[in-house]
């Protein structure tokens, strides 16, 4: 169907209600009649020049004001005066161009990931270290050391499991940390993403219930919702899993599966207690579920060291413990590794052989050679001294611009602060009105496997120098401040009706 709505990018209506009021018109006008199929939101935010989730936005508004209801396979359709959807009149659109009825992780995530590297927006909404941390120098020598020693044998398959001597190395750096690990124990991946999926698929079945902290790292919800599982989600406070929350789950549903970021949390950036840390892990024990720690934050930490990850604390081989660089050193690289217990070894190498085969043999070989000659401490003191630099930077920026109302916690470690909005205030307010002044965060509900948590946004402090985090901060006082005046408008306007016409 031709569609044209004239959209007005400057004004003070976010574009998603506007396409959301153009819609409801044409469909309460007639224009649009019971039966009538719209455009995926992927064609219609083409046309509209538009991020996707902008109109998957306004049509979920629709769907829950009954006027739209969406199919998978089939589309997205105006419903009629009876509630139903009148048989569509033309074959439905590809599976593929077919939008879910809720807001979609994965859209969030690309859309996140397009606008940090885009040149017209200051973006803090990205989950990556600034690319001027990573040590460019340092790793094109690493990778001429290597191929200057190793030649083609650099480039040859490896063995599923990865680089023996790469895990030989990981092994002596978990041990500084307490976690004894042999390197057999130790298997090699494409990132903590590919390790998150990985023992998705080899423990989870479609409808097996996994629990997930509520919020929580976005590529996980994302893993264990294309995995068919049933999420159980635990809140998070500033100790971290609220575990007196977990085990009537346990109880309940017996899990597969409890997912956790116990040291500076994404997003939240709460660290678990040790107490807390403690009481997880007899949990785990008691009723037999294995605990995937994943530990991309813990050696970003600012004053003192956090707790002891879950893996050295555990004595009874329950933790599959997650680790990388990606947050320290090469983000592009998507290199990590997994911990784990001995009886898994066998089904999760597999799972990565038949994955992948092997992680990149040339990048295991730079990653090793940068560990040994280039000195991955020396790194870790400047990127937590730059981070620091930073974090208070912006911590000062929304003490200076930042209206009353918002609240946030200074993280002592991590990349992101945690920010609660006004009531008068939704994330995606703030995000698209940010958007149009020129700067990105990354909204609340993308966060919460439920897509509740309106009131949040997080912000990474990490991405921009002190006086871009200064601009940026300005410009998002600014709209939290225009969102705040345009709700006291709207509330003054329903006070002048008179009762009468209520």
């Amino acid at each position: 169907m031709g569609m044209y709505i004239e959209l007005d990018r400057q004004g003070e209506v976010p574009l998603y209600q506007q396409i959301r009021n153009f819609l409801k018109e044409q469909i309460l006008g007639g224009s649009l009649p019971p039966g009538s199929r719209l455009p995926s939101t992927r064609s219609l935010a083409r046309r509209l020049g538009v991020a996707r989730i902008t109109v998957q936005e306004a049509y979920d508004e629709l769907i829950s004001e009954g006027l739209l209801t969406a199919h998978v396979g089939r589309g997205t359709f105006v419903l009629g005066p009876d509630g139903r959807s009148p048989a569509p009149s033309s074959p439905p659109e590809p599976p593929w161009e077919v939008s879910p009825s809720r807001l979609s992780t994965r859209a969030i995530l690309r859309d996140m990931l397009r606008m940090a590297a885009s040149r017209d927006i200051l973006s803090f909404a990205a989950g990556v270290p600034a690319p001027e941390f990573f040590p460019v120098e340092g790793l094109r020598r690493a990778i001429n050391r290597v191929l200057r020693r190793e030649g083609v044998s650099a480039l040859q398959y490896d063995v599923p499991e990865g680089l023996l001597l790469l895990r030989q190395a990981i092994s002596r750096h978990l041990s500084e940390m307490g976690i004894a690990a042999a390197p057999e124990a130790i298997l090699n991946t494409s990132g903590t993403q590919q390790a998150i999926d990985l023992v998705a698929r080899t423990l989870v079945e479609p409808g097996d219930a996994v629990v997930l902290e509520s919020p929580t790292y976005i590529g996980a919800i994302d893993v264990f919702e294309a995995r068919g599982a049933k999420i159980l989600a635990v809140p998070v406070d500033a100790e971290g899993m609220r575990v007196e929350a977990l085990k009537p789950l346990l109880v309940r549903y017996r899990p597969r599966l409890i997912y956790t970021i116990p040291t500076f949390h994404n997003p939240s950036g709460s660290s678990m207690s040790l107490e807390r840390r403690r009481q997880l892990l007899a949990l785990a024990r008691e009723y037999a579920v294995p605990i995937l720690e994943d530990d991309a934050y813990s050696e970003l930490y600012y004053r003192e060291s956090p707790p002891p990850p879950l893996r050295a604390l555990d004595t009874s081989g329950h933790v599959i413990y997650l680790g990388g660089f990606s947050k320290t050193l090469f983000a592009g690289l998507r290199f990590g590794y997994m911990v784990v217990p001995e009886g898994l070894r066998e089904r999760l190498t597999y799972a990565k052989q038949t994955a992948d085969l092997h992680t990149s043999s040339l990048i295991q070989w730079a990653v090793l050679e940068f560990i040994r000659r280039e000195g991955i401490h020396t790194h870790l003191r400047r990127i937590r001294a730059a981070c620091l630099a930073r974090r208070d930077a912006m911590a000062r920026s929304m003490e200076v611009h930042f209206p009353p109302g918002v609240q946030w916690a200074l993280p002592q470690g991590g990349l992101y602060f945690w920010v609660r909005l006004p009531r008068e205030v939704t994330a995606f307010e703030v995000f698209f009105q940010g958007l149009a002044r020129g700067v990105a965060v990354a909204p609340g509900p993308a966060f919460f496997p439920d897509r509740s948590g309106e009131e949040y946004i997080r912000l990474n402090f990490s991405l921009h120098p002190p006086e871009r985090i200064e601009e940026g901060i300005r410009k998002l006082g600014e709209t939290v401040g225009f969102l705040l005046e345009r709700a006291r408008r709207a509330r003054l306007r329903r006070q002048r009706v008179p009762a009468a016409l209520l």
